[in-house]
């Protein structure tokens, strides 16, 4: 009698059923897209299943044999679990997409359906949800409201971070391993607007100086009283989104009381006389130029202009900055001295315009799928299958497991 140490099993030597070279040959359902490795040992395991079963083991309930059974049972399941994973998967396999956003107007899961896709969608910003991650990669996202866990396998971030607890968000996805779009490293990069921007006015200095916006930094509010250009724009902190215009310094005292509130630098930029702005879109291979016309009466015209080549360039630029940025926004002015100034760069969270939004959204929602199906290898989606059994079958998530056994 012979013991095979790779997979633990006794089997009798003159038993018909040992194990030979034909049992190494590929399974009878092997799919091309499936590693030939997993097929072969899928073959073996049934063939040594069945060696166990029927050779002339004397005693079956010696505790060799109840080890030998519970092993093969579990290594069955596995391999089960990965080819049947590979072949299409069960209901489970569905793919789940995170969106985190604030925009109201924006229905992400009828967005995705438009694209007759299977994929799972869910939209919550960012007070909504918390992270509870390891540093070895694993990570689990959670709804506050009812502790629900989300099985995100990728996340499209639609909301700008600015606060601190967006900042927390951003690096439990980092420290988790969770796919973003954009990449988070670069989602980081813009959590301070004014770092993308100097950097970008770094980059074009040589070829195209003085095209960025002029700003000016206080890294306190005493030194607002100090600012002589009139009329500007004063930004609290990172927050683009929360600003106000002056005309005096008369005025900047009267805000100067909440701006010590907000504990943060404050931008001041003077505001410039433009003749029309640019918002220049990009998703992917996808490219589309907007021209945005002041009218009378706070209205704008806008329409749809070509890519010039200065456009490309500046485009060219940030993609050195940060080629993992799939999709980037960026604003310019058209001075009245016939000069281009860019005053913004955005991220995934980008503002659209109502001509075409319908359209550049459904892009959004197709790269995002383009960047699961080509990071999901048959490898990847056999270990996340495997994992969620697991976690299907804990009384808890295994990510809470884990926290509260460190805990005592």
């Amino acid at each position: 009698m012979e013991t095979d140490a790779s997979m633990n099993i006794i089997y009798n030597e003159n038993s018909s059923d040992k194990i030979s070279e034909d049992d190494f040959q590929p399974a009878a359902d092997f799919q091309p897209g499936l590693e030939k490795r997993s097929s072969f040992c899928y073959q073996r395991s049934i063939s040594a299943s069945s060696a166990v079963s029927n050779s002339s083991v004397k005693s079956t309930s010696s505790p060799i044999y109840e080890f030998s059974k519970h092993a093969l049972d579990r290594t069955n399941d596995l391999l089960d679990t990965i080819v049947g994973y590979a072949n299409g998967g069960d209901e489970t396999s569905q793919k789940c997409v995170l969106v985190i956003k604030d925009r109201k107007n924006e229905d992400w899961p009828s967005i995705f359906s438009k694209l007759k896709t299977a994929t799972k969608v869910y939209q919550f910003a960012f007070e909504e949800i918390y992270i509870l991650c390891t540093s070895t990669g694993m990570s689990q996202i959670f709804v506050k409201a009812t502790d629900e866990r989300i099985p995100a396998d990728i996340v499209l971030i639609r909301e700008k971070p600015f606060k601190k607890e967006h900042k927390a968000i951003l690096l439990a996805l980092k420290v988790g391993g969770i796919r973003t779009v954009n990449s988070i490293d670069s989602i980081n990069a813009f959590f301070e607007p004014l770092w993308i921007m100097t950097d970008l006015k770094n980059s074009l200095n040589r070829s195209a100086p003085n095209s960025t916006n002029y700003s000016i930094i206080c890294t306190s509010t005493d030194g607002l009283t100090k600012i002589k250009e009139f009329p500007a724009t004063i930004i609290s902190g990172n927050n683009n989104d929360t600003c106000v215009r002056i005309r005096s310094t008369e005025q900047i005292g009267n805000i100067a009381a909440l701006l010590k509130k907000a504990s943060d630098y404050v931008v001041v930029e003077p505001q410039m006389r433009t003749l029309f702005e640019v918002h220049i879109v990009k998703i992917g291979d996808y490219v589309r130029v907007f021209k945005i016309t002041p009218q009378a009466k706070s209205m704008v015209f806008v329409e749809p202009i070509d890519f010039s080549s200065e456009f490309k360039h500046w485009m060219e630029h940030l993609a050195l900055l940060h080629p993992d940025m799939d999709i980037v926004g960026i604003r310019a002015h058209f001075t009245t001295e016939m000069t281009w100034k860019i005053y913004q760069v955005e991220s995934t969270w980008l503002t659209l315009e109502k001509l075409m939004r319908a359209e550049i959204l459904e892009q959004m929602a197709a790269l995002v799928i383009k960047k699961l199906e080509k990071c999901d290898s048959p490898s990847t989606r056999a270990f996340r299958q495997f994992s969620r059994t697991r976690r299907r079958k804990s009384s808890l998530p295994l990510a809470k497991e884990q926290f509260s056994s460190s805990m005592t």
